[in-house]
């Protein structure tokens, strides 16, 4: 039987496979409705905060400059008259990415308060730096034998964190 609210934790590739879609009706936007209605709890890694805020930056500057360059083309194809005329005119404004990435880790920020966030952060636990580096060199999970994986050394961070923070008899959800 589940026990209300249900702990859940989130990585950070949830949030970019859902392109960071926070609107109404959106997937990630339906766990405020769980978190509003007392079902679930959500823990986020200060090591998860810190990518998603990284990721969402960079689709930022990602978006910045396919506008400055979709500008650069309709100004070497048109004249700014003929774009005005056609109500494009929005494309011939240089986006700043600085301006874009502000306006989008406030939105993000925005969505984590809303979702009543709790923080897990390395020196709220013990973490036992020793015992990742022996699960690193022995290829225990969360590494493998493959390059890749064992490169997402902040996972064994991270599953610390949830290690130390719940114990056995509590329920977690990891997405």
């Amino acid at each position: 039987m589940i026990k209300y609210p249900l702990n859940v934790t989130i990585d950070s590739n949830i949030f970019d496979s859902n392109k960071y879609d926070f609107d109404v009706g959106s997937t990630l936007h339906l766990l405020t409705n769980y978190v509003n209605k007392g079902k679930i709890k959500i823990f986020l890694s200060n090591i998860v905060l810190g990518e998603i805020l990284n990721h969402i930056k960079s689709q930022a500057y990602d978006i910045s400059a396919i506008i400055n360059n979709v500008r650069k083309d309709l100004r070497e194809e048109y004249s700014d008259y003929l774009l005005k005329s056609v109500g494009v005119e929005e494309f011939l404004k240089k986006t700043q990415r600085k301006d874009l990435a502000a306006k989008a880790e406030k939105s993000l920020n925005a969505f984590l308060k809303e979702l009543d966030i709790h923080v897990l952060n390395n020196n709220d636990s013990d973490i036992d730096v020793d015992k990742i580096f022996e699960d690193y060199f022995n290829y225990n999970p969360p590494f493998e034998h493959s390059e890749k994986k064992r490169k997402e050394f902040p996972d064994a961070f991270i599953a610390a964190q949830i290690h130390n923070h719940f114990n056995n008899e509590e329920q977690l959800a990891i997405i």
